[in-house]
């Protein structure tokens, strides 16, 4: 008799089936004269929440499955007389209308199920029959309960009946006896939740981290029989955040191979955590990998309690990596985006191959081979699978690298536009409309190409069932000729295509993948006739990788998968639209609470594929084509500060050939008087390293993250001054508003000096002489307004206008929960679309074109204007989002809230808003935001009345002011004036208070007084283009102009004038002058003011909302109206 190593493995489950217990057993049935087909003999009884599995020893006879849907009675409790002894002993009973056989001879093939009635008899070993049979009992009752249900309710059922089955298995504290080392210091507080997932199983467990070894301790649930597992630090070669089912909450964690230890008795010993191979653990994840990542082990694993528990062990990592690649925690960190610097212009001169720049791509969008649902994709390259020689010098022999697949054949693209313009005309509420309903790249996909590699894969995914042969990968030239013709076929390739020994193309195991319908066989790959065999077929793919052609075309496909034409209007003029589900943000699986719409959005994901996150918002660069600033989804002036955190950039190990990394240089100086280049923003949200950080470990985790924050690898060649190789690891922290720099005492007494140093001066800035051309036309004129047009924007109050400066578009918000879009040329209503059922507050441009909108359902919307729809919404705080600001490059957000919190926002793209930080100094309502241009301070203001300046580079309010609060008002709005030193503060009471920021004086410098009408109150406020006079609506629909262009002086320069009255009928509603106003309130002479008689109807309400464009000032009014005040005759 043949006997071997274990069968049973979690891939003969279902999807969603837990194994839960096992007990050596034997098939006692011919004995006791139940048996029907047969004794199995002895093996192992596996107790599933579906079904009873029962592995025989003998290698000949297949696995048997007796699912508790096909009992029609329980379980039962039987006797049989041992032939030893005599006396009775207890045995298991059960029959089934069918058995399903798996395995036969040990191999993978296609599951067999008889549907005959099955009688076996189950002795059990070393193990109470009693208490297996009552959880047997359980399960089959829970079984029953669910199959009476309707099909579309049973998820939920089953996860309400099996919860306090698997919770009292799964909810096991971390046994401290396992750690090898007695002395091991414990850097979590606690055990974390989470699981380890390997392809399409995983094993529920939980995580410890101490100052030495990473545990991993599987739960009693899908454990084949592993203990604790260990994994040195000292061997950590990389950590990166990744999304797990479009869900940011798993961690990929990577060691060097046989570095995993076993800490405790029992146990394989063979080199990987328990995963879903029985006996081989892990052996499925080595196959899958094989060529790839040889020299790593990886795991990839998923926090039950989300991002925060994720980045926790996410941050206790970082000193180890860094340590182990000789570098600073804060370099690491900031590894991603160096890496991706660095990786890009190593690729443009050569220094990097085609195939190790897109690998790298893979890995910095979310792409591994520990996840199927995330595999790396590679294009296909060459078109010419029947030549007898390849020709690399043709540009026939290769396919057009600048259209997505589904696009390379005209007849089949038109008709995938004929369906998407049929989707246009006929709208789904719940499917936006698409070109292609199926991806690139898929599970199937992947294992449509790797099924004689991991067959149990296939079977799996596939219900126990390989391909149909004629539908299989048994052809190259036959699998491009469905990629080209087929419309439910756009597959694209996998690295193994370019990098491996070729043996997925090779039958070695044997398989029995059918026969076709033209009577052959399916067995090794059929190649084309230009190679030798399945090595030299994967070195020529490799060589027309890295052609000449190829080479010159390759941006072109980096912009359709990880690029700028990968989503919005792009995509669609690219004929690159996919099924909407495919892309992240489309659906927050966190917030699906029904367990039955959760399992169908995540077998959608699973079948419809998932885009790879976008990492360039601009045209790709070619290669040989240097460029100032990459193509990265960066602001302008950010790649420089980028190149501060580092003196060399290490690329994660994700290829067969690393090349060593670039070196960055510096930036150069700071001007004299500019911020130092240790802040934490450095300019637009980047996090910038100083080689005399020190890291804060007193701080709880905190949620405000930049989502695309990852490690990257460990690369032997990287050097540092920071930290010598070999050296212990720095204490384990958590990186935050407080990490970087000195404590935050120390910070606040090194900035106790004049508050200049805190502000970056401009080369050139200064004070103008010059008087704004908004005020005077000359020494002598003054000038005027008139409103020149009004429009019917919304039906309700207008509460925010902006407009983006290289645009002809100005965008309003309204109390309706509209926006709409306006021409300032033609000032027509260009577009109009609802965004949220409650009201909205403000907007601001983004640079990607969208709009950001702040809503009083506690959300920040984003806007895709080009498609009049909301692209992004982020549950931005817990009370409305009152106001918002942006800096100069549009990169960084600040957001108000009801809940007098400020929040701060790192911009990368329309669907990438991340949180950077959040203050709470403020006692109430958030009135008025505003960022300086270079984004490193923020005014904000609340109806306490205190204005408050939180400088982000030391995580702190570095000055107060209170004037407001000390006359009973507050601030409808806070300005940076023209050389950002002066703050304007615009008071409720018609105030406008000047604080001079370089003195330091917490008392206003100068005030200018509106005077306001009796009974009226500022509504509204706004600053002009040039920063030099502020713009002031009323309650009762005056608008007034405030110089505030003083420079500190007391001059009779300050002044204020009303320069639109509402009227009817040619009177004015409010009557009286408004008086030119000195220093203080109520303190100027009367003086004639030159006001614009409107010859329009006047709004019915007051003024609601204002902004200045380049050529006219802009007023909403309660009534949803827009007039337009531009200049007219001087006086």
């Amino acid at each position: 008799m043949e006997t071997g190593n274990r069968r049973f493995n979690l891939l003969l489950l279902d999807h969603d089936e837990y194994l839960l217990e096992s007990a050596a057993a034997e098939d006692a049935s011919e004995t006791a004269g139940a048996s029907t087909s047969g004794s199995l003999g002895d093996g192992r009884l596996w107790i599933c929440s579906r079904c009873l599995v029962f592995e025989p020893r003998d290698f000949s006879l297949a696995l048997e499955k007796y699912r508790f849907d096909d009992m029609d009675q329980a379980p039962g409790r039987g006797g049989l007389v041992s032939s030893g002894s005599g006396q009775e002993e207890p045995v298991l009973l059960m029959e089934a209308s069918s058995v399903t056989k798996l395995k036969q001879g040990g191999k993978s093939r296609p599951y067999e199920t008889e549907q005959a009635l099955c009688k076996r008899v189950f002795k059990l070993k070393h193990r109470s029959v009693s208490s297996t049979l009552a959880l047997v009992r359980e399960l089959w009752g829970v079984r029953r309960k669910i199959k009476a249900e309707p099909r579309g309710a049973r998820a939920s059922m089953e996860q309400d009946l099996l919860g306090p089955i698997l919770a009292k298995r799964k909810d096991k504290a971390f046994d401290k006896s396992r750690l090898i080392d007695f002395r091991e210091q414990l850097l979590t507080p606690k055990e974390l939740r989470v699981s380890l997932v390997s392809q399409l199983t995983d094993i529920p467990g939980c995580v410890l981290v101490t100052d030495q070894r990473l545990y991993f301790q599987p739960a009693q649930l899908n454990n084949i029989g592993e203990v604790v597992q260990s994994y040195p630090l000292a061997r950590l070669t990389g950590v990166y955040k990744r999304r797990f089912l479009l869900r940011h909450r798993a961690l990929e964690v990577r060691f060097e191979k046989d570095s995993f230890e076993f800490s405790g008795g029992g146990g394989t010993g063979n080199g990987g955590i328990g995963t879903h191979m029985g006996g081989s653990p892990g052996d499925d994840d080595e196959a899958m990998t094989t060529g790839l990542f040889e020299q790593e082990k990886i795991l990839l694993l998923c926090f039950e309690d989300g991002r925060n528990a994720r980045d926790l062990v996410h941050d206790l990592l970082v000193p180890f990596l860094a340590s182990n690649r000789g570098q600073a925690p804060t370099t690491v960190m900031a590894a991603p985006t160096l890496d991706l610097l660095a990786s890009q212009s190593a690729w443009q001169e050569g220094r990097m191959s085609n195939f190790e720049y897109l690998m790298r791509l893979n890995t910095l969008a979310d792409r591994s081979v520990a996840d199927l649902t995330q595999y790396p994709v590679f294009p296909w390259v060459i078109a010419d699978y029947t030549s007898k020689e390849l020709d690399l010098s043709r540009p026939e022999t290769f396919r057009d690298l600048s259209k997505p697949i589904g696009a390379l054949n005209p007849d089949r693209l038109t008709g995938f536009k004929e369906r998407f313009q049929h989707m246009l005309s006929e709208i789904d509420p719940h499917v936006p409309p698409f070109l292609y309903g199926t991806h690139y790249t898929t599970p199937g996909y992947v294992l449509y190409f790797l099924v004689r590699r991991v067959p149990d894969l296939m079977l799996r995914l596939q219900n126990g069932e390989f391909d149909r042969p004629d539908r299989s990968f048994h052809s190259v030239e036959a699998t491009w000729n469905s990629v080209m013709n087929n419309t439910a076929d756009l597959k694209e390739l996998i690295p193994e295509f370019y990098a491996s020994d070729g043996d997925f193309l090779v039958n070695v195991q044997h398989l029995d993948l059918g026969r076709k319908q033209d009577g052959d066989f399916v067995d090794n790959v059929r190649l084309p006739p230009w190679c030798s065999g399945p090595r030299d077929f994967v070195e020529k793919c490799r060589e027309a990788l890295e052609s000449d052609y190829v080479s010159a075309h390759l941006h072109e496909w980096i912009d359709l998968i990880f690029g700028c034409k990968q989503q919005g209007q792009a995509a669609i003029e690219a004929d690159n639209l996919f099924y909407y589900l495919t892309y992240e943000g489309a659906v927050d699986l966190d917030k699906v609470q029904d367990p039955d719409e959760r399992k169908s959005y995540e077998a959608q994901i699973y079948e419809f594929g998932q885009t790879p996150k976008q990492l360039f918002s601009e045209p790709h660069p070619t290669r040989n084509a240097r460029r100032e600033t990459p193509a990265m989804a960066l602001a302008d002036d950010e790649d420089a500060k980028v190149q501060s955190l580092a003196a060399s950039a290490s690329a994660p190990d994700d290829f067969l050939d690393p090349v060593a990394s670039p070196t960055v240089s510096p930036p150069p100086p700071p001007p004299p008087g500019a911020a130092p280049q240790s802040s934490f923003l450095a300019g637009d949200g980047v996090v910038a390293a100083q080689e005399t950080a020190t890291v804060s470990t007193t701080r709880s985790p905190s949620p405000a993250r930049e989502e695309s924050e990852e490690m990257s690898s460990a690369s032997p060649q990287s050097t540092s001054l920071h930290t010598a190789p070999g050296s212990p690891p720095m204490a384990p922290m958590r990186i935050d508003f407080d990490s970087l720099g000195a404590s935050r005492e120390t910070r606040k007494k090194s900035v106790e000096g004049p508050p200049s140093q805190l502000l970056p001066v401009k080369p050139g800035a200064g004070s103008s002489s010059a008087g704004s051309g908004w005020w005077r036309v000359d020494n002598n004129t003054l000038q005027t307004y008139a409103a020149s047009s009004e429009v019917k924007v919304h039906r309700g109050p207008v509460s925010c206008i902006c407009s983006a400066e290289a645009d002809d578009s100005i965008y309003s918000v309204s109390h309706d929960g509209s926006m709409t879009c306006i021409s300032a040329r033609t000032q027509m209503v260009k577009r109009r679309m609802a965004v949220g059922r409650l009201a909205l507050a403000c907007c601001a441009p983004l640079r990607d074109g969208g709009l950001a909108v702040g809503s009083w359902d506690n959300s920040l919307y984003v806007c895709a204007l080009e498609h009049g729809r909301v692209v992004n919404r982020v549950a931005a705080h817990e009370d409305a989002v009152a106001c918002i600001s942006t800096n100069a490059t549009g990169r960084v957000l600040a957001t108000g809230s009801w809940e007098s919190s400020v929040k701060i926002w790192s911009v990368r793209g329309s669907k990438q808003i991340s949180p950077l930080g959040a203050f709470y100094d403020h006692e109430s309502e958030i009135t008025a935001v505003e960022m300086d241009a270079g984004g490193n301070l923020v005014l904000s203001a609340s109806t306490s009345g205190d204005v408050l300046i939180h400088d982000l580079r030391m995580d702190d309010v570095v000055m107060k002011y209170s004037s407001c609060r000390e006359r009973g008002s507050h601030a409808v709005s806070v300005h940076w004036t023209q050389n950002e030193t002066t703050v304007a503060v615009c008071g409720r009471d018609g105030v406008v208070d000047l604080f001079d920021l370089p003195g330091g004086f917490l008392a206003p410098t100068t005030s200018v007084d509106a005077l306001l009408p009796r009974g009226s109150v500022v509504t509204a406020a706004t600053i002009t283009p040039d920063r030099l006079c502020t713009v002031l609506g009323t309650s009762c629909g005056r608008v007034a102009l405030c110089n505030v262009n003083f420079m500190g002086s007391l001059s009779g320069r300050s002044s204020a004038r009303t320069i639109y009255k509402p009227v009817r009928d040619g009177h004015d509603l409010e009557g009286g002058d408004m008086s030119l106003s000195e220093t203080g309130r109520g303190l100027g002479a009367s003086a004639s003011d030159t006001v614009s008689s409107a010859t329009r109807s006047p709004p019915e309400q007051g003024i609601s909302a204002l902004h200045c464009t380049s050529s006219a000032i802009l007023a909403g009014t309660g009534a949803g109206m827009i007039t337009f005040l531009t200049a007219s005759a001087t006086s």
